[in-house]
C-alpha cells in the first residue's frame, strides 16, 4: 500500500525484518550468556597482582556493567524496540487493510 509520503509498506518485508531482528537478538543473548561465563575469576594466583588482574578481567566481561555488557545490553534493547515497532506497524497495517476491505464490501452491498 502506497503511503502519501512515498513510503511503502510490504508485509513480506516486515516479516523478514522481524525475523532478522529476532535472530540478532538470539545472537546477542548468546553473547551475553558467554560474557557471564567470563566473569568467573581466572586463577592468576593468590598474590596482589594476580588478584587485581583476575578482578579486572572479570569486570570487563561482566554482562551487566562491564565493557561487553555496556555495549551488548543497549544494543539488545534497541533490537527489541525495533522489533516491537515493526510488529506494531504490521498490526496497524493489517487492521487498516481489514477496515478498508470491510468498507469496500459494504459499499458493494456484500457481507463477509
Amino acid at each position: 500500500m502506497k503511503q502519501p509520503d512515498g513510503m511503502q509498506l510490504d508485509p513480506a518485508a516486515g516479516e523478514q525484518l522481524r525475523s532478522m531482528l529476532s535472530d540478532e537478538m538470539q545472537q546477542v543473548d548468546a553473547w551475553l550468556a558467554r560474557a557471564r561465563e567470563l566473569t568467573r575469576r581466572a586463577p592468576l594466583g593468590k598474590n596482589p597482582v594476580g588478584e587485581a588482574m583476575a578482578a579486572k578481567f572479570g569486570n570487563l566481561a561482566d554482562s551487566d556493567t562491564g565493557a561487553l555488557g555496556g555495549v551488548l545490553t543497549p544494543y539488545r534493547q534497541i533490537l527489541q524496540e525495533t522489533h516491537d515497532a515493526v510488529t506494531e506497524a504490521m498490526k496497524r497495517y493489517q487492521a487498516t487493510e481489514a477496515r478498508a476491505i470491510e468498507s469496500l464490501r459494504k459499499a458493494a452491498g456484500t457481507q463477509s
